[in-house]
């Protein structure tokens, strides 16, 4: 089983032949972002290399 989260997981799941059992556990933050809402951020700030958030 791969904890903590279903998107780590898929992830590595793609740099490995092994099954991977998921745990459908999240990160509230990450979960909470749309793949629009981040585009929309890039757009914005064209500067930025990387987001991040503390």
């Amino acid at each position: 089983m791969f904890v903590p989260d279903r998107d780590l997981a898929d992830y590595v799941s793609r740099w490995t032949e092994k099954k991977i059992i998921k745990w459908d556990g999240y990160c509230y933050v990450h979960d909470r972002f749309t793949p629009e809402e981040v585009k929309a951020a890039r757009l914005a700030r064209r500067s930025i290399e990387r987001m991040l958030y503390l």
